[in-house]
């Protein structure tokens, strides 16, 4: 599965599920494809709803750093202040959870991102999906309730 253009995917989703798959036995993830969706989309939920104020910045669900905003840029746009880093419109997060979601599942391989074009600079300094233990763990178990149906 070729990635889309413009995608931002879990980083180290691919070698995630190498490890799930050898793990489980599980030769078809398709069989699971709704389910995985609703954790992915519920691990993007998590992430935006713990996002920090911006001028804190802080801890997201997952483990990782979300830098405050920095003074020009709220002075520059003062809409920003009081509210929360990544949060101003809603549209970053209805990206990954609603139009413009990326979600492609092969034989043993998932995609999921989002297809809007401003989310891959803002991955790099906050980034919004990446794989963490508690996500593994609810995909590992899925997968394993697969093995018993």
């Amino acid at each position: 599965m070729a990635p889309s253009p413009n995608a931002i995917t879990i980083e180290g989703l691919t070698e995630a599920i190498a490890l799930i798959d050898s793990a489980t036995k599980i030769s078809d993830f398709r069989e699971r494809k709704a389910a995985i969706q609703q954790i992915l989309v519920a691990d993007v939920d998590e992430r935006f709803n713990s996002a920090p104020r911006v001028r804190a910045g802080g801890v997201v669900y997952g483990g990782v750093n979300w830098p405050a905003l920095t003074d020009p840029y709220l002075k520059a746009n003062p809409r920003r202040e009081g509210g929360q880093v990544l949060r101003d419109t809603g549209e970053l997060q209805q990206s990954f959870t609603g139009d413009g979601q990326i979600y492609n599942v092969g034989k043993n391989e998932i995609e999921f991102g989002t297809a809007l074009p401003k989310a891959r600079g803002l991955q790099r300094k906050r980034p919004m999906i990446f794989i963490h233990d508690e996500l593994l763990e609810e995909v590992e178990a899925t997968l394993l309730i697969a093995l018993d149906e």
